[in-house]
């Protein structure tokens, strides 16, 4: 209830052309402003799992927190998906997750954590 569609990335999937809407002008005040988070995927580069709520930092403060984080089957890796502050949402950009009492490095990266290969 208090992620907006342009903050979740799912502009494709707002309308704006099609009329008025439940929420338009808000949305597109949000456009106009600018977004306070944006939602980034990650990736750790040590030993951790990233779960819901954990704080995103850089340079000791805090910047976002995971929305949500798994390690992808068949693999060693471990992602999540977090919301942070704009300024930090650079493809490469590197963060520290706080996992409990530690702190673990990471790094953001694009969204498409599996490669599908089909079998024709």
């Amino acid at each position: 209830g208090e992620v907006t569609p342009i903050e979740a990335g799912l502009n494709y999937a707002v309308k704006f052309d099609k009329g008025d809407f439940i929420g338009r002008d808000a949305l597109l005040k949000e456009m106009d402003k600018g977004l306070k988070r944006k939602l980034v995927a990650i990736e750790l580069c040590e030993r951790g799992i990233a779960r819901g709520g954990y704080k995103l930092f850089k340079n000791n403060n805090e910047i976002g927190y995971i929305t949500t984080g798994y390690m992808i089957p068949g693999t060693n890796n471990a992602y999540a998906l977090a919301y942070v502050d704009p300024k930090y949402d650079k493809i490469g950009e590197e963060v520290d997750v706080q996992i409990r009492s530690r702190f673990v490095k990471a790094k953001i990266r694009n969204k498409k954590f599996l490669k599908k290969d089909y079998v024709k």
